[in-house]
Order: C-alpha cells, then sequence, then structure tokens
C-alpha cells in the first residue's frame, strides 16, 4: 500500500509499507525511487483488506512502519496500475 505526500510535482515523496519496502516482493516496482529515510506513521490505524492488499483505516491499533522514497512521476504512474489505484 502506498500513500503520496506531494513535496515536488515533479519528484512528490511516497510512504511505503508492505511488499512495496526493500527486501518485499514487489519493491522492484520501486527501481529509480530514491531512498529518504525509514520512517512510520504515528498515528494509531486500523488494517484490513481491500480485496488483494491491506488498506489502512482509522481509527485502529497499529502504527505503521514503513519507508519514504523520492519517486519520479512515472514510478508513481507505475505504481498507481499496481496499486489499482483509484479503484480501490
Amino acid at each position: 500500500m502506498i500513500a503520496a505526500v506531494v513535496i515536488s510535482m515533479r519528484r512528490p515523496a511516497l510512504f511505503v509499507y508492505g511488499t512495496l519496502r526493500a527486501g518485499a516482493a514487489a519493491h522492484g516496482l520501486m527501481a529509480g525511487a530514491q531512498f529518504i529515510a525509514w520512517t512510520r506513521i504515528p498515528s494509531r490505524l486500523g488494517l484490513r483488506s481491500a480485496g488483494s492488499c491491506p488498506t489502512a483505516w482509522s481509527p485502529g491499533r497499529h502504527v505503521l512502519v514503513g519507508e519514504c522514497y523520492r519517486v519520479s512521476p512515472l514510478t508513481l504512474r507505475r505504481l498507481d496500475r499496481f496499486e489499482q489505484a483509484p479503484r480501490l
């Protein structure tokens, strides 16, 4: 699952957790992305199934731990297709 925070329209920052994290099954889709930092979303979230992938919901009991990357618009479109956005 991904959550984008736009810092620059040309190279937005992207928070990823799950299969897009380094060493995970779909991390190859992050090719060309620039690692920024390991981070977490401090608010409490719930994780629910949205078909084939987990989705973060509020309120819940979990703190999401993930990674931040700077990505190109091309990479963001590729990830949107993978995540089936905005069809979820």
